[in-house]
């Protein structure tokens, strides 16, 4: 369900070596609620660091987050849950537009599983807004809508209305947004909303159904003022069916195990998937197992809790190599593991693969070449 394709993830997730901290805050009521929520990101820093790293190169790293912690006019600006990353070479802060807890982790590499949980949330979507007088074209995601255009029908404007008049109103209005969607291909790739209960919103539906490979109607009067409720509305339905598909995946997961393609233990999985044989692997978002990966040998030390600068979530770990390794992820709640494992993975069937170069082999053998 997730692959490695947003770029500012892919950076985080290639970023290695040396100390790296994240970190991950919740909405705060107040400036110095969110004050508060620093300060103890700095206090647990801290305990990470010391004694085992020098006061300098723990002073370099956490001074962004110490000049952060008094600079108000940036505080004021972060509003709801967010995430900072903090490396010798980098540092960002990102609205993250889930759920989080509260958590600092130092180690090697950044801790992304919530940025994960995320993606494999997030829907970029185009809308069309109809209201009587306008038509409105936004994107939308997680975070919001973005207005790209209005563009103005004035039907009220008119003494009369018209069959006529009303074709030649559709008409223009579609030649517009098709013009846009020409100027701006890659918008036909996001699935499309339109927002509306009038005449134009049913023949846009009608017209612009082929270009896109999903559209959903919302008949709803549409205010431009009052675009919240549709937004909860269709973050609902995206979620209904982000459900759906893990769902799916788990079904997945269930025949993969009867054709004995599925391992459920993690001293298993880590092995598997530091050797690039899963296919898919299956975490649990708001689960936490910190110990020690060693990447080369695919060996774990799992603790009790994360005790150092070195530890990491190992579900972490394992996701960002089987996400580099250009395999999939489905990051799912932790009530979908009645086994409390928090991690699941389908192998890869290379029995496929054995087939496929049989197949190959015999091609050349049969055309007198040598195939190597």
């Amino acid at each position: 369900m997730l692959q490695l394709k947003n770029t500012n993830l892919k950076a985080l997730i290639e970023s290695h070596g040396g100390l790296h901290l994240s970190s991950y805050l919740k909405e705060s009521d107040s400036i110095d609620q969110l004050q508060s929520q620093l300060s103890n990101t700095i206090a647990t820093a801290k305990g990470y660091l010391f004694p085992n790293v020098s006061i300098e190169e723990a002073d370099h790293l956490l001074l962004p987050l110490e000049q952060l912690l008094y600079d108000e006019e940036l505080l004021k600006q972060l509003k709801g849950n967010f995430a900072i990353f903090r490396s010798s070479k980098n540092f960002e802060i990102l609205k993250v537009p889930v759920r989080v807890e509260p958590m600092t982790v130092i180690s090697s590499t950044f801790h992304v599983k919530p940025l994960l949980s995320w993606q494999q949330q997030e829907k970029q979507y185009l809308m069309i807004g109809v209201d009587s007088e306008k038509v409105y074209l936004y994107t939308g995601s997680m975070t919001g809508l973005r207005l790209l255009d209005v563009y103005f029908y004035g039907l009220e404007t008119c003494n009369e209305t018209t069959d006529i008049l009303e074709s030649l109103i559709n008409r223009d209005v579609h030649n517009w947004i098709a013009n846009w969607l020409q100027d701006h291909p890659k918008l036909v790739r996001k699935p499309l909303i339109i927002v509306g209960d009038s005449g134009i919103s049913e023949y846009l539906c009608m017209n612009l159904g082929n270009r896109f490979r999903h559209l959903k109607k919302v008949k709803t009067s549409f205010k431009p003022y009052l675009t919240q409720d549709i937004t909860d509305f269709i973050k609902e339905d995206f979620a209904y069916n982000g459900r759906r598909k893990q769902l799916k995946a788990l079904s997945e997961f269930e025949k993969a195990k009867e054709r004995g393609l599925a391992l459920e233990n993690i001293v298993d999985i880590a092995s598997a998937v530091c050797s690039n044989k899963v296919e898919k692997l299956y975490i649990a978002n708001d689960v936490h197992i910190f110990g020690l990966l060693n990447q080369q040998t695919g060996k774990i030390r799992v603790h009790s809790k994360s005790l150092d600068h070195e530890d990491d979530d190992i579900l972490d770990d394992l996701a960002q190599i089987t996400l580099k390794n250009g395999n999939e992820i489905v990051i799912l709640p932790k009530e979908d593991f009645p086994q409390k494992n928090f991690v699941l993975a389908i192998l890869k069937d290379e029995s496929c693969d054995s087939k496929e170069d049989d197949y190959i082999n015999k091609y050349f053998k049969d055309k007198g070449a040598c195939y190597a």
